[in-house]
């Protein structure tokens, strides 16, 4: 918080004052993040196309006009640090995870020590989903119970007790 006062003298001795009481907030970066050239959101899943030659892209992040400068980003897969500046360029084969999914967070650090962070997940284009076990049950209980019925009434006409024909 700040005050700045102005007071102005003419020569004869008359003068004028003027007291303005302005704030001062340092915000935080606004983080702009561009995979392969296409803008993604925080939380989103991304299917690489070429996941040796990826291209990250966090230059069209902002700050403050003085604080815009001297912005730093830093990119940590799987929590682990991985790069520092704002263009990049990924290859999936540097990374030695086994998995064909890892979480990439970029934190934009900005010389005031005011940081924005952004998580995505990056899934490999040769990743195998597994049959979700939450579809699988009721699909065979809905199976059965097809069976069961049709087996019911088909059992109903051939259990009738025969009738002699007087």
């Amino acid at each position: 918080n700040y005050s700045l006062s102005l007071t102005v003298y003419d020569k004869g001795g008359q003068f004028s004052e003027r007291i303005v009481n302005f704030d001062i907030a340092n915000t935080v970066p606004i983080i702009l993040l561009e995979i392969d050239g296409e803008s993604v959101t925080n939380g989103q899943e991304i299917k690489l196309t070429n996941p040796s030659d990826t291209i990250l892209d966090a230059t069209g992040s902002s700050d403050s006009v003085n604080d815009k400068p001297g912005l730093r980003c830093v990119w940590l897969l799987d929590n682990v640090p991985l790069y520092e500046g704002c263009n990049r360029s990924f290859s999936w084969d540097e990374y030695q995870g086994e998995d064909y999914r890892a979480e990439l967070t970029l934190e934009v650090i900005d010389d005031d020590g005011e940081y924005s962070t952004m998580n995505v997940i990056l899934i490999h284009p040769n990743e195998v989903q597994a049959l979700p076990i939450v579809l699988i049950v009721p699909a065979i209980s809905l199976i059965f119970l097809i069976y069961a019925t049709i087996n019911r009434f088909k059992s109903n006409n051939e259990l009738e007790i025969p009738k002699w024909k007087s």
